[in-house]
């Protein structure tokens, strides 16, 4: 009991200490450069951070790349989930899906970005492209997902005539719900990521990569640090949401 006390102790605690050694650090880096251009001091971009967050055209630019992020998401997640489904129901499709999603996970992020340049717009390039990325993870974590449900058990169910109903009920949604969340929550966190990246490359208008380019451009680096910090800080707490959901499901479950 006192051990588990301990390690609750220190997944809460050591943390917290790692981000204040990673500030200081970045701090006494920041007073040895002394160059605000370069590197600016921890304080003045938490300042420019409230600063960025009362600006009306910040929270324009973040709608517009949530929402490009949330349907890049949705199209990964169903594809993933459909490819997970079918090759959990064939083998034969195994094969074939594995190669199609090693061939997306080799190809080279700028070039699939300039080619859809050519064929669409700066907006639909970096949904695309963020999709892309993300879709070989989710149908990596759907599976394994899936890979929980023993079809041994499915065929002992079905032989004792158990609805499908209560398989689903009782079997599949407890032992898959759990890990899908997850899934969720870190498919959603690596798509805001991915989406800011796209959208710098594409060079999308009304969104925070554009901000980010014009940060950059103007050598407002401060800003360029709060936008990063804000943007990673949103990406961090969806998967930590995520997270805890997963394990009071998981828990809700367990229980019965």
């Amino acid at each position: 009991m006192k051990m588990k006390k301990i390690n609750k102790t220190l997944n809460i605690c050591l943390p917290i200490i790692t981000i204040l050694v990673l500030i200081l650090i970045w701090f006494i880096a920041s007073k040895i450069v002394d160059e605000a251009i370069v590197l600016p001091t921890p304080i003045a971009v938490l300042s420019k951070t409230f600063e960025t967050l009362g600006k009306g055209e910040f929270w324009t630019n973040f709608v517009s790349t949530m929402g490009r992020g949330i349907i890049a998401f949705i199209l990964s997640f169903l594809l993933g989930t459909a490819l997970a489904i079918l090759v959990s129901y064939s083998k034969m499709s195994k094969t074939v899906v594995n190669v199609l999603v090693s061939i997306i996970r080799a190809m080279p992020t700028i070039a699939v970005i300039l080619l859809l340049l050519l064929w669409t717009n700066s907006r639909v390039a970096s949904v695309f492209v963020t999709m892309l990325v993300v879709l070989p993870t989710m149908y990596s974590s759907m599976q394994v997902a899936l890979g929980k449900v023993d079809s041994d058990i499915i065929t002992m169910m079905k032989s004792f005539n158990i609805p499908k109903k209560t398989q689903y009920t009782k079997y599949i949604l407890p032992i898959t719900l759990p890990s899908t969340i997850q899934t969720i929550g870190s498919g959603l966190s690596l798509n805001i990521k991915l989406i800011v990246a796209a959208e710098v490359i594409a060079g999308t208008a009304r969104s925070i990569g554009n901000m980010m380019t014009e940060a950059k451009v103007y050598f407002e680096t401060a800003e360029l640090f709060a936008i990063v910090l804000i943007m990673v800080i949103i990406a961090v707490s969806i998967e930590l949401i995520f997270h805890k959901i997963a394990s009071i499901v998981g828990g809700k479950y367990e229980s019965k």
